[in-house]
Order: structure tokens, then C-alpha cells, then sequence
């Protein structure tokens, strides 16, 4: 995978937990309002992280290798944002 297509899998994946995060903080009750208010930062700054991540590989580590770190890191934040916010999609590794 190229590194332009990593870029826009992970802002698209971002972007889809963002709008479900601000579709919760509008419609949800107040548990899961105040639960998805609080991810929203946390969400832009693991977009922001992973994205810069991507320019910059480690030195001495194969890119395969780093890639792969990289894109499951990314399911895993994600998945613990996405049992937070009890939000029941798949994320692609």
C-alpha cells in the first residue's frame, strides 16, 4: 500500500468515527453525549499522530514491518475508542 493511500484510509476511518462521535453527542442520551465530547480531541489528535507517523519511518526498521505496526496501533486505538463509545463496527487491519 502506498503511503498516500495509508493517509486516506486512516483519515477516512477518523472521519467516520468523527461524524459518529458528533452524531451521538447530538441524538444519544446523556451518558453517551458526554462520552462522545470527550473522544472528539482524542480523535483529532490520533489522526493528526498517525498521519505524521507515516512521513517519518523509524530508522532501522523495515517499512513493511513499520506499516504493519502502524496500521494495527491504529485498530487498536480505535477499537478502545470504538468500546467507549459502544459504537459496533468492524475496523479493516
Amino acid at each position: 500500500m502506498k503511503r498516500r493511500e495509508l493517509k486516506k484510509m486512516i483519515n477516512t476511518i477518523t472521519e467516520c468515527f468523527i461524524a459518529e462521535c458528533l452524531a451521538t453527542s447530538l441524538y444519544g442520551n446523556g451518558h453517551h453525549r458526554s462520552q462522545a465530547c470527550e473522544q472528539l480531541p482524542c480523535l483529532l489528535h490520533i489522526q493528526r499522530d498517525y498521519i505524521s507517523r507515516i512521513s517519518h519511518v523509524e530508522p532501522g526498521m523495515k517499512a513493511s514491518l513499520y506499516f504493519c505496526k502502524l496500521r494495527n496501533g491504529l485498530a487498536k486505538e480505535l477499537g478502545g475508542i470504538a468500546d467507549q463509545l459502544e459504537i459496533n463496527h468492524k475496523i479493516a487491519s
